[in-house]
Formats: C-alpha cells, structure tokens, sequence
C-alpha cells in the first residue's frame, strides 16, 4: 500500500483524498479546519495533528490550497521545513 498526504481539503482535495481511499492508498489528511476532515476519517484517512506531522506521513504529499501565499503559511515554519527535508533525502 503506498501512502500519500493530503493537504487542504476543500472540494479538489477532499476529492482527491477520497479517490485515493478508494484505490487502496493509506491516505493522511490535514486541513486548518479541522472538521472537513471527519468524513475522510470516517472512510478510513488518518488526521494528523499538524501540517509538520502530515508532511512527515508520507513520500508523496499533495497540496491543495487556494493559492501560493497560502501554501507558504501552511508550511513556512521550521517544523515543515524538517519534515520536507526528511522527505527529499
């Protein structure tokens, strides 16, 4: 089974996270509001606790957010930074 993150799950990342559920990926989900992601939980995707831990989650990692500036405020702190090093070595 290959494991692949999604973060952002509004309609395009909700989507996407649900048709991977569907072809056997192990799918780990993140999103700032937190509650779009309890239907995915419920079909078998595991919430992590912070974008730092979702990055880390996975060696693939799906970004689905409204735009630039909003993807380097969801992963511009330190912790992302680690997280997507480990995943580029």
């Amino acid at each position: 089974m290959s494991n692949v993150t999604v973060i952002g799950l509004g309609t395009m990342g909700s989507t996407l996270a649900r048709l991977l559920l569907q072809n056997g990926y192990h799918v780990t989900v993140w999103n700032r509001t937190i509650a779009k992601a309890d239907p995915l939980v419920q079909d078998g995707a595991v919430l992590a606790p912070s974008a730092a831990a979702a990055v880390g989650a996975s060696p693939i990692v799906v970004i689905c957010v409204h735009d630039y500036p909003a993807t380097n405020q969801i992963l511009d702190t330190k912790e992302e930074a680690a997280a997507l090093i480990k995943i580029l070595r």
